[in-house]
């Protein structure tokens, strides 16, 4: 016999004892029930027991499910503001750009107002001749000439009863410019350091002449006039 079968035997004998087991025991109950109660005396108060040991503690419960949130709560107030804080230190220079495109030429300014007349230029009369300074201390060929000039009024002064026809023709401190051309010759605008004339170069009879004011086309007030023949 193997030990399956040996545990198969065992078990069908434990299963009959089983069964005879509980016949026995509802038998028995059967009897007591047809027996009539009677109360029996009180037994005496048993004496207290000693206490029992501290049994072992329980496992730990599962945890529960997560409760519902609650609602949200009133915003608070706002705070009131912070001290401000203090400056902080500058930042290092940063490196320079490049250099842009030049841009565009601007447009041409206005002329500038006329400068004052430069001085009359420094000269020499000997012998009925005349040099004029070239630069500084050093004077040009001599013209010989033959003076027959004839000196105006009109307040100029000493000064400028003192000047010559070729003084105001050669004195000039920028290049004279033609004005305008009238019947009797041309009107040249001749510049000093002390005012401006008009002289007429004349295309006929009329004298090569300076004169202070030129206006409507007619010469006035005469200064000097060349009468001189070189």
């Amino acid at each position: 016999m193997n030990a399956s079968q040996v545990a198969a035997l065992l078990l069908s004998k434990i299963r009959g004892l089983e069964s005879r087991y509980d016949t026995n025991v509802l038998d028995l109950a059967l009897l007591v029930s047809k027996v009539e109660a009677q109360k029996g005396d009180d037994g005496e108060v048993g004496a207290v027991g000693e206490r029992g040991e501290k049994g072992d503690k329980g496992d730990k419960g599962d945890t529960g499910q997560d409760g519902k949130d609650g609602k949200d709560g009133k915003d608070g107030k706002d705070g009131k503001d912070g001290l401000n804080g203090k400056n902080g230190l500058n930042g290092k220079n940063g490196t320079d750009g490049y250099i842009g495109r030049d841009g565009l030429d601007g447009k041409s300014g206005k002329d500038g107002k006329t400068g004052n007349p430069g001085r009359i230029p420094r000269h020499q009369i000997r012998d009925g001749a005349i040099a004029f300074e070239q630069r500084p201390g050093v004077f040009g060929d001599w013209i010989r000439f033959v003076q027959n000039n004839n000196y105006y009024g009109g307040g100029g002064g000493s000064a400028e009863a003192s000047l010559k026809w070729i003084d105001y023709a050669t004195g000039f401190s920028s290049e004279p410019t033609l004005t305008q051309t009238i019947a009797t010759g041309d009107v040249y605008t001749y510049t000093y350091s002390n005012g401006t004339l008009f002289r007429l170069v004349p295309n006929g009879s009329e004298q090569d002449a300076f004169y202070r004011i030129f206006s409507g086309g007619v010469l006035s007030d005469l200064v000097v006039t060349k009468g001189i023949t070189i």
